[in-house]
Formats: structure tokens, C-alpha cells, sequence
């Protein structure tokens, strides 16, 4: 089964509808490859501008701060629901062009494994790990993590490769109307938005692919 699903690394619904639409698959059975396409939820971010992201919340939702503390502690929550490391609180706010630059550069170089194992790696990094993903050479060490060169990696960052592939990623989400991340399109018929719960996914799959152990690659 083919997905292809528009997200950010700065969204944490993103890394847990991901990830809940995998254990849904891997319950079901069903094989599957992912592609992440990219979308920039703030591409005027600043590169390493930090930030308390509970205080970010605050100002973004017009909420008081313990409100918006409540806000990171639910999204902590869903996120350890669906089995992940994360630590929403210590996020480091930054442009994520790079990171999806490095992303395509993975696809480019190792095909979807590769470019899955770097996406998977980078959402590690911004939620688990407190990691400034808009820094060079922690995308480098990122890289290599994944099985890129460094100096590939470091030529890469210093031109423009792979930004108009990221920009088309972006121009397609604007034609096919998607607003938020984030967006799954399942074998290019069916579109899910949202992180749902496991068990959703598992209905959607189930009523739309009624013979999903039978479904190729």
C-alpha cells in the first residue's frame, strides 16, 4: 500500500498520525511504503530562533500560559499513547526548509527507505530529543545517521538543491487543498486528514481497502 502524507517536522500531529497509521497497517497486516511530502506550517521561521513553545502556544491560540501548558500536555500524551519518546516542552522552534531539503536529498540518493529512515530520524531528533533541525551540522550528523555522505550533505546545504522539490511538494499541497497537516492519501484515491487514533485508521483502511491483506506494495 502506497501512502503519501504532506507534514511538517515542527508538527507534532504529524509524527503521531504517522505513526499511528503504521501500527494500524503493521495490525492489519497490510504492507506498505510511506512518502512524506512537504509543507512548511511557518516558512518564515527563523533559523535557531528557540523559544518556550508553551509561551509560543500561548500567543498563537490567545490562551493564558496555564492553558497552553495543558495544550503541550495533551499533545505529550497522545504522543506516548502511540508509543513515542517525546517531550513537546523542549522543542527547539527553527525553519524546517533544510530538514525537508535533507529529506529529498535521502529520497534522491536511497530511494523511499532511505528518505523514510531520515524522516523517521528527524522527528526523532525535534520531539524526542530537543534538537535544532535548522542547524547545519546537526542535519550533517542527521544525514549520516541515515547513511548519507557528510560532505554531500554539507555541499547540499550550501546551495539550493532539492528546494524546488520541496516548493513543488508545497504547490501541490495548494492544489489539492490542503490547508493543515497532517494529510495522508492513501493509493492515490483516498485522502485522510488528522492524526486519528490507531483504531480509526484501522476502520478507513478496512472500508475503503475491504481486502487489505491483499493489497501490493
Amino acid at each position: 500500500m502506497r501512502i503519501q502524507y504532506w507534514s511538517d517536522y515542527a508538527c507534532p500531529y504529524c509524527y503521531i498520525g504517522e505513526t499511528n497509521l503504521r501500527h494500524a497497517l503493521d495490525e492489519l497486516g497490510v504492507s506498505y511504503v510511506f512518502e512524506m511530502k512537504a509543507f512548511e506550517l511557518n516558512p518564515y521561521a527563523k533559523k535557531s530562533a528557540g523559544g518556550d513553545i508553551v509561551a509560543m502556544f500561548a500567543a498563537k491560540y490567545q490562551l493564558n500560559l496555564e492553558d497552553a501548558q495543558k495544550r503541550v500536555d495533551s499533545i505529550n500524551e497522545m504522543a506516548r499513547a502511540a508509543g513515542l519518546e517525546f517531550d513537546y516542552a523542549k522543542v527547539f522552534h527553527t525553519n524546517t526548509f533544510d530538514a525537508h531539503r535533507l529529506t529529498k536529498m535521502a529520497m534522491a540518493k536511497g530511494g523511499t527507505a532511505m528518505a523514510d529512515q531520515m524522516a523517521e530520524r528527524l522527528y526523532k531528533a525535534y520531539f524526542a530529543e530537543g534538537v535544532d533541525v535548522g542547524d547545519q551540522e546537526v542535519l550533517v550528523k542527521l544525514g549520516t545517521e541515515a547513511g548519507l555522505d557528510a560532505a554531500d550533505i554539507r555541499a547540499m546545504l550550501e546551495g539550493k538543491d532539492y528546494s524546488d522539490q520541496v516548493s513543488l511538494d508545497e504547490r501541490q499541497a495548494q492544489m489539492n487543498r490542503i490547508s493543515s497537516v497532517p494529510c495522508f492519501i492513501i493509493e492515490d484515491t483516498v485522502a485522510v486528514p488528522g492524526a486519528m487514533p490507531k483504531e480509526q485508521f484501522m476502520e478507513v483502511i478496512k472500508k475503503y481497502f475491504p481486502e487489505t491483506n491483499q493489497v501490493a506494495i
